[in-house]
């Protein structure tokens, strides 16, 4: 029964040593490109915003001599959105002014992207599959210029995972939730070996699900002070990523 039980632990432990020994272990950085695809209020134009990736990639081969193996990474990614809008203000005495309008959305993410992982050439591998993702925080920061009364500058910021107030000129006005944490989409690209530590990659992301949260039910035409109005809003993820990266194991 003794020997029985040590030939047991031996080969569990030589087969943990070489599990361990084909998994492949490194870390990232690089460059997002994001926005969020889908509707604005009325009259926003649309402009991607820049931001960056970083955290841990694993690959593990499906086989000695296979070309395909399971990679996953663990990243802390910043994205978002800018949208600009403009409109003719009457100051109700015959004198005009434009207005102009710059909504930045700052979100940052805990992305968990899964690949399955093809080599196509010696130094050239593609690779796609899911990614979840959840937005631990982010901020909606809002710029209005007016390019005849300056005094009408303003500048404010709000939490875009949670309703609240925030501060407009002297008025405190309430705002509702703007963006859901959850993210789900899917995540494919190229992944180029120049030595065996060290890559680069290229990635596209394009979220699934609509992570908008305002819905007609958090809007309050009752309220003056009522920041937004009743727009339809449909926002969906989309990244691109350029990445630098190193293989320690």
């Amino acid at each position: 029964m003794k020997t029985r039980t040590i030939l047991l632990a031996l080969l569990c432990s030589c087969a943990t040593t070489t599990g361990f020994a084909q998994l492949r272990l490194g870390g990232k950085i690089g460059m997002n490109v994001a926005t969020l695809k889908g509707s604005y209020g009325t009259g926003e134009a649309a402009k991607q915003k820049i931001g960056f990736h970083a955290g841990l990639r694993a690959e593990y081969p499906l086989g000695e001599a296979s070309k395909l193996a399971l990679a996953g990474e663990l990243l802390f990614s910043t994205q978002g959105l800018i949208t600009d809008s403009s409109n003719l203000q009457n100051d109700g005495n015959g004198n005009f002014s434009y207005r102009e309008t710059r909504n930045t959305y700052s979100l940052n993410y805990i992305n968990l992207p899964v690949f399955l992982k093809y080599q196509v050439l010696e130094q050239l591998s593609i690779e796609g599959g899911p990614q979840f993702g959840y937005a631990i925080s982010g901020e909606i920061k809002t710029e209005i210029t007016n390019t005849e009364n300056p005094a009408q500058n303003q500048t404010y910021t709000q939490d875009a995972l949670k309703a609240g107030y925030r501060l407009n000129g002297t008025t405190l006005q309430p705002y509702p939730k703007t963006i859901k944490p959850l993210d789900i989409g899917l995540n494919f690209g190229a992944t180029y070996d120049f030595s065996d530590k060290v890559f680069a990659q290229l990635h596209y992301y394009f979220g699934l699900n609509d992570i908008d949260a305002r819905t007609p039910a958090s809007y309050s035409p009752s309220n003056p002070n009522y920041f937004f109005t009743t727009q339809t809003y449909t926002l969906r993820s989309s990244v691109f990523q350029v990445s630098l990266g190193y293989r320690f194991m």
